[in-house]
């Protein structure tokens, strides 16, 4: 049960991260 805890705030870390890419890449080519 921990692991799965686990398993969920790191898929949850990455999404943040993939999203936070993603913005900036925006930022720079939106200029």
């Amino acid at each position: 049960m921990h692991r799965m805890q686990n398993k969920k705030t790191d898929a949850y870390r990455v999404g943040l991260f993939i999203l936070k890419e993603r913005s900036l890449a925006r930022l720079e080519t939106g200029t």
